[in-house]
């Protein structure tokens, strides 16, 4: 090929690789980036209501190495995670051995303190089952009776949601609390609640 016509060829070849229309080599990418983009999306957080009744009398409290407050129930992210998951969503998230038995995880974590009271950590008694899993005890002011809110972030072996714990301190055994709401209810985003236990 003569000098000229080459240099010709070799100019037409540079210009096509400058060109911004030569279709061009696409970026590589990290095998983290490509799995990052082919993982699901996260849910969303769920958010779960839960109401708790407390009667608030001097003759209904209790010493214990949680501390001085009302009998009551108590506050367990684990088994309202579970109720939630076994009766709304229908699924069962357990982990079980047949030797090992309960392998469930649980993390509990308060967002939102109570106004009119504190919250206690229970101690874990080892006669009592799962008490491995966080769990609290209301403690209202004293004297008060009214509702109250605690809301605290919790997963059950992975799954999160957020606790809308409703507390009802009544001052009468009597008193209706949980009838209306139900013991565990779900709140579609946030929103209307819906009973779906008792």
């Amino acid at each position: 090929m003569p000098y000229p016509t080459l240099r010709l060829a070799c100019v037409a070849l540079l210009c096509m690789a400058l060109s911004p229309f030569a279709p061009a080599e696409p970026p590589r990418q990290s095998a983290a980036a490509a799995a990052q983009r082919a993982a699901p999306p996260p849910l969303p957080l769920r958010h779960v209501g839960v109401c708790h009744a407390v009667l608030n009398t001097l003759g209904n409290r209790v010493q214990d190495a949680s501390g001085n407050h009302p009998k009551q129930a108590r506050m367990e992210p684990y088994a309202d995670l579970s109720a939630y998951f076994d009766q709304v969503e229908r699924r069962d998230l357990h982990r079980r051995d047949r030797v090992l038995g309960n392998l469930d995880t649980t993390t509990a974590q308060v967002v939102r303190a109570p106004q009119h009271g504190a919250l206690l950590a229970v101690a874990c008694d080892p006669r009592v089952q799962f008490c491995e899993h966080p769990a609290y005890y209301y403690q209202p002011q004293p004297g008060f009776i009214g509702s109250d809110q605690v809301v605290v972030e919790a997963s059950l072996n992975g799954q999160s949601a957020l606790l809308y714990y409703a507390v009802q301190v009544i001052a009468d055994r009597r008193a209706p609390a949980c009838e209306r709401l139900g013991r565990v209810f779900a709140l579609p985003n946030g929103g209307a609640k819906t009973p779906v236990a008792h």
